[in-house]
């Protein structure tokens, strides 16, 4: 489970970073998985923290 949240964040990361809204990611996948976050113990602070880490090219 905890890996298909990473996978999806990633995602969102990718898709954002393009129009430079990292944060707007971190809120919007913070919404739309809310549930499954909660389902892997992650807290939704976690998960911003996890997306924000991602900044910049890789």
């Amino acid at each position: 489970k905890k890996t298909q949240i990473y996978l999806k964040l990633t995602v969102f990361k990718t898709f954002f970073d393009r129009t430079s809204h990292i944060q707007i990611a971190a809120f919007s996948y913070e919404k739309l998985y809310k549930i499954e976050a909660q389902s892997t113990l992650l807290s939704e602070n976690q998960l911003f923290t996890q997306n924000t880490i991602f900044e910049g090219p890789s």
